[in-house]
């Protein structure tokens, strides 16, 4: 069943139809299953249905920043089309901080300095599309309501590299 949501076309209003009935729970919980297969369509599923801010909203407030993060620095780097899903689904997620509906200070994203040194050092090892899907996330962190601690941080980023 997610295979094959995550190979469907819809529309933005299909995608938040499927997105409230207990999916992105599901999926998320998919994240940490021990089959890479399942996690991967988990994954694909996630991308497709964070390109519709609210939902995006929805997935981050079910903490699955945090686990696509860990799966991609725990396994995936060896899978470079799994890591290229994965920043863009945290892509879309930080474009949805930046929607109208993201006025919420509760949301949290990119919580460590940790993971933005992390998430930040995929420039550095990827190609064009991971390096465009990394700046364009903190381009929009830094443009959400938590945009100044990501700010502080990034400027620590840039004292290391010199």
């Amino acid at each position: 069943m997610v295979e094959t949501l995550s190979e469907l076309e819809m529309t933005d209003h299909g995608k938040l139809m499927v997105c409230e009935n207990g999916t992105v729970e599901l999926l998320v919980t998919m994240l940490s299953h021990d089959d890479i297969d399942m996690r991967k369509a988990a994954i694909l599923a996630l991308e497709k249905l964070s390109g519709v801010p609210q939902n995006g909203l929805k997935i981050i407030k079910q903490n699955a920043t945090e686990i696509l993060l860990g799966i991609l620095f725990r396994e995936s780097l060896s899978i470079p089309s799994l890591v290229e899903k994965i920043v863009a689904t945290v892509m879309n997620l930080a474009l949805s901080l930046t929607s109208q509906d993201a006025d919420h200070p509760e949301i949290l994203f990119l919580e460590t300095e940790e993971e933005v040194y992390k998430l930040f050092s995929l420039i550095s090892l990827h190609g064009p599309n991971v390096q465009q899907y990394v700046l364009r996330t903190f381009l929009a962190v830094c443009q959400s309501s938590s945009g100044l601690n990501i700010r502080k941080i990034l400027r620590k980023v840039r004292f290391f590299i010199n």
